[in-house]
């Protein structure tokens, strides 16, 4: 009888035995599962540290290029702005030279070329802040058949002063620049939106710089030969009297075609195609 509960406390031993053994596995387990992950965390970090070591490096090497970039950029800059102080006194120097005298006069007729017609290039602004008067070609107005191809608004004269040019003058073509300017203002909305969506003080306005441009064009007797038509003359006080004649809407029942290459104002006609 006393032998059974040695074998049952034996066989309890075993199954504990067992149990710890496997719990033992289990725990060995979890320590390699748990060291493979630091393995593979500290690979990581390694891999990190060498890919942060190469950004790192990169952006070194970026930061070198944007300062040297940097520097270049100034030193042209600085060149540039030695340049421009050079030719803006090489200019004076040549202009200021061109005056009048209690002995003579000189009058200066500059043809200027503008670069990629950029008016605000160093060689044209400091010209044009010499000159009393310029006459600005235009591509564009050769382009759309305008001759001579003279930019209205940008060609001007000092001298277009009531004490200088009389008051007549001087009020005639204010008002001219005016409708033009007003009327360059509104192509981006015509060409949009049409004529029709504009006032009616805007369309008058439109009319009559529309049929300007047309009465500022001119055949001239070099031409001839190339275009058919033979050459006018036409004196300032017909030109004044045109302009201000169209001004005052006399030609808004006029084809826009009647004022196109014509002489004095008078050889408009109504019935012009």
């Amino acid at each position: 009888m006393s032998g059974r509960p040695d074998l049952r406390e034996s066989a309890r031993d075993e199954e504990r035995r067992r149990r710890d053994e496997a719990r033992l596995v289990a725990l060995q387990q979890q320590i390699d599962e748990l060291r493979g992950i630091v393995r593979e965390l500290t690979a990581r970090q390694t891999r990190g540290d060498e890919l942060f070591k190469t950004y790192e490096m990169a952006l070194g090497q970026v930061r070198t290029g944007v300062e040297q970039q940097r520097h270049e950029m100034a030193q042209t800059l600085q060149a540039r702005q030695l340049d421009d102080q050079r030719l803006r006194q090489y200019l004076a120097d040549l202009e200021e030279r061109i005056c009048n005298t209690t002995t003579g006069a000189i009058t200066s007729i500059q043809a200027v070329y503008v670069p990629a017609d950029d008016f605000t290039d160093p060689s044209a602004s400091h010209t044009f802040s010499h000159l009393t008067a310029s006459i600005v070609l235009s591509r564009k107005r050769a382009s759309e058949g305008f001759y001579p191809a003279v930019d209205l608004l940008q060609s001007g004269s000092k001298m277009l002063m009531p004490n200088i040019a009389g008051e007549r003058h001087y009020r005639i073509a204010q008002e001219v620049r005016r409708n033009l300017t007003i009327y360059e203002e509104l192509k981006d909305i015509i060409a949009m939106l049409g004529i029709n969506e504009l006032s009616r003080e805007d369309q008058r306005t439109v009319f009559r710089a529309r049929r300007l441009e047309r009465f500022f064009t001119q055949p001239f007797f070099t031409t001839e030969q190339f275009i058919g038509k033979p050459g006018r003359m036409v004196s300032r006080e017909q030109a004044l009297e045109g302009c201000e004649r169209i001004l005052n809407d006399e030609f808004a029942e006029f084809p826009e075609s009647a004022l196109y290459m014509i002489g004095t104002i008078d050889e408009a006609k109504k019935d012009e195609a």
